[in-house]
């Protein structure tokens, strides 16, 4: 049996808003700050395989995805309720601290953009341990597995990055 193994100790949101977004009167920006009121962005990563060539850009259009690591003491409440806006015709995720190892392996198989763009964000972020993203990048975790259900706690690097200010 193999050790077993931490997820991130931060709240993972995953956001592609709908493109049209700004349509609607709504901006992702103005909702990751007023998540920032109420915990730390510990990291933000934005999507650059969800900006289309600059031939293709409509203005009024969202192109931003997000990947959030996102600190906080809330149960999940407070951060589903600020993004509930933004779920329609958006691409939204959010994963708990400590959750199981599964939840990331599923994620990467819907993630719109593909797996590797969604992998390479978790990698920079330093969400997950090494040996996960071996076993995330073979496409070989075994979400059923008790092994996967992996306690809270710090993976990767102990090393964060400042809180970001918005």
């Amino acid at each position: 049996m193999r050790p077993r193994l931490l997820t991130s100790k931060f709240w993972q949101i995953t956001l592609l808003p709908n493109l049209k977004l700004f349509e609607s009167g709504l901006d992702p920006f103005t909702f990751l700050k007023y998540l920032s009121g109420s915990g730390k962005i510990r990291h933000l990563y934005v999507y650059p395989e969800s900006i289309p060539d600059w031939k293709e850009m409509n203005p009024e259009h969202s192109y931003l995805g997000f990947e959030v690591s996102y600190e906080s003491e809330s149960d999940g409440t407070e951060i589903e309720s600020t993004l509930e806006f933004l779920k329609e015709g958006s691409y939204l995720e959010i994963l708990p601290p400590g959750c199981a190892f599964g939840r990331f392996f599923e994620n990467a198989d819907r993630f719109p953009l593909g797996r590797d763009a969604y992998l390479n964000a978790l990698e920079i972020q330093n969400v997950l341990s090494k040996e996960q993203f071996a076993l995330l990048r073979e496409g070989k975790a075994d979400v059923s597995s008790p092994e996967n259900d992996f306690s809270a706690g710090s993976a990767g690097s102990s090393k964060e990055s400042e809180t970001l200010k918005l």
